[in-house]
Formats: C-alpha cells, structure tokens, sequence
C-alpha cells in the first residue's frame, strides 16, 4: 500500500471547492494461486485488482452539502481521473468553520445520488 499527500499538485473540479488537502492511497490484494497438484506443489501468490482511494478535507460554508455517488472530476500527479464520492463526513466544531472529508474512488455514478 502506497500512500501520497499531496500539497498543492493536484486539481479538482466538478462542485468541490475549498480543498485544504488531498491525500491518495493505492493497495492491491495478493491473490493465491498456488499449485497443489503434482509431487512438487508451487506456492506462489500475484498482484490482484488495484484499489485506489483519495480522500480530501474541505473547508465549506454552512449550508454546503456533498452528493454521495456523486462525480468529481481529479487531476494530480497521482491521479486522473473522474471519482465517484463513497462518504461524506462533516464536522462542526463549536468554534470554527464546517469541514467536510471527503472519501471518493474510481467507479460508476449512481443515477440519484445522496445528499449529505
């Protein structure tokens, strides 16, 4: 797993303004293809599907809502590409302005997505 933060080399468009941070994890799962057969069985295991998950802290005014299955579009060095918005956490603190986290991945949008 491979985890990217990065500072102020990325884009993003599509509704999401404010960004303070933009942060990209990239894992893959090992897949078992082991060989029982035979006197001599292989172990050996190789790359399965890639995961890719960016998240991202937005300063936002009161009123701001995010869609959940929502489109954003990205472009880092990391990463280009359209997004589709998993979670949306927002956080109000007593003092402060409303942040929210973003969670978003590679995927196809939801005909009605959710506001949150």
């Amino acid at each position: 797993m491979a985890t990217y933060s990065l500072g102020k080399d990325y884009t993003i468009t599509g509704g999401i303004e404010n960004v303070s941070d933009l942060t990209i994890t990239k894992s893959g799962e090992q897949l078992d293809v082991t060989t029982r057969e035979g006197t001599l069985p292989l172990k050996y295991t190789k790359a399965g599907l890639q995961k890719i998950t960016l998240e991202c802290t937005i300063l936002a005014e009161a009123d701001t809502t995010y869609s959940v299955g929502g489109t954003v579009s990205v472009a880092s060095s990391g990463f280009t590409g359209d997004l589709i918005v998993v979670q949306a956490n927002r956080d109000e603190p007593q003092d402060g302005g409303v942040t929210y986290k973003l969670t978003m991945t590679p995927g196809t949008p939801l005909a009605n997505p959710v506001a949150v």
